[in-house]
């Protein structure tokens, strides 16, 4: 819950130091350089470090994709739905799909199952995206996105 908090923190300080403070640019200054010092790999928003708080932060129904930067967003709902994804297939309950002859898959041997799962997981992540409910049951409606919340948030 930190990372948006914090990102948000840094654009209000730059955006009150672009209204030409008098007294407290050094201020202002100073605790840029601070959060960069302390955060700066996670305000970068760097994948590889920022990946589970980023999932974590858009898992939470309060924050979504609020608060990623409009030319991030694609990328971080794709680390998402990559989430959600894994998550769903370590749960037990998976998707009946009837079986595939070998004449039907064309010769790719590929599987209709892992196609209609993913399709399940990007609309269950569209949904949980879309929703404007902000509260914390309507976690309820998504029980994916929940699983990952709670596996996330432990």
């Amino acid at each position: 819950m930190i990372l948006p908090k914090l990102i948000e923190l840094r654009h209000s300080i730059i955006q009150l130091q672009k209204t030409n403070l008098v007294y407290c640019d050094p201020l202002a200054s100073a605790l840029l350089n601070g959060l960069q010092t302390r955060y700066g790999s996670l305000l970068e928003l760097e994948m590889s470090l920022a990946k589970d708080a980023a999932t974590a932060a858009i898992s939470h129904p309060q924050f979504k994709l609020r608060w990623v930067p409009p030319a991030q967003r694609e990328l971080f709902r794709a680390t998402f739905v990559e989430c959600l994804n894994v998550e769903s297939s370590s749960v037990t309950d998976d998707v009946a799909v009837p079986a595939v002859s070998d004449d039907e898959d064309y010769g790719n041997n590929e599987t209709a199952a892992n196609d209609i799962q993913c399709g399940i997981v990007e609309t269950c992540a569209s949904s949980y995206l879309a929703d404007p409910d902000r509260s914390l049951g309507m976690l309820h409606k998504f029980p994916l996105v929940k699983s990952v919340f709670i596996q996330l948030f432990n």
